[in-house]
């Protein structure tokens, strides 16, 4: 979930690539629109989030096997 947050904000800028200079409303809009569904992403992680779980996203694999 929390992931997503960097997408959305990489969606957003893909977006706002397109965006033509003379819309700057549009621009603002689509900004706003962006961090607002990162807020809400974040949000929804932190509501989620197990306290007895631990880190979940980390793999324990050898970085360097020989060391």
């Amino acid at each position: 979930m929390v992931a997503w947050t960097v997408y959305i904000s990489f969606l957003g800028a893909l977006v706002l690539m397109f965006v033509p200079a003379t819309f700057a409303r549009a621009g603002r809009a689509i900004a706003l629109l962006a961090a607002l569904a990162r807020h809400a992403c974040a949000l929804l992680a932190v509501a989620d989030y197990n306290l007895n779980a631990g880190i979940v996203t980390v793999q324990k694999l050898p970085w360097i096997p020989k060391l």
